[in-house]
């Protein structure tokens, strides 16, 4: 078998119409990404890229740890979430952040807490998503 790079500056369409620099989809792509449920035991990933794993921390509070670390911890964070038959309204999924543990964003990981928006109680969602774009080590 015999290994091959390709080596371009721009992806071009077939008809030359549409064109993108390389340098966009290096750093336009998730670098990791996870699908999880942290009602499940040990905040069970459902599918995830990237991930090494998943921690349940406490309840509401769970950590993701990259397989390949980001080169520094201003990555970007997108996150969604769910939970089913829930009557306390709004909730937010946000970087774990306390006294005690000043940050929950590092380049080997990301701790992140669910909590419900007008209580700020934490809670265990059932689904969590998150997207993580950044710079790979």
């Amino acid at each position: 078998i015999m290994a091959s790079i390709l080596r371009v500056n721009t992806l071009t369409d077939a008809s030359s119409n549409n064109s993108v620099p390389i340098a966009t989809v290096a750093q336009g792509t998730a670098k990791s990404w996870v699908n999880l449920d942290k009602t499940a035991s040990g905040a069970a990933a459902r599918d995830s890229f990237n991930v090494s794993g998943t921690t349940d921390n406490a309840t509401g509070d769970f950590t993701v740890t990259f397989s390949n670390n980001f080169s520094n911890a201003n990555y970007s964070v997108a996150s969604h979430g769910c939970r089913f038959h829930s009557n306390e309204g709004d909730f937010v999924l946000a970087n774990y952040y306390s006294s005690a543990y000043s940050d929950g964003q590092a380049t080997s990981f990301n701790r992140v807490l669910s909590t419900y928006a007008s209580s700020q109680s934490a809670f265990d969602i059932h689904v969590a998503s998150m997207q993580y774009l950044g710079d790979s080590a």
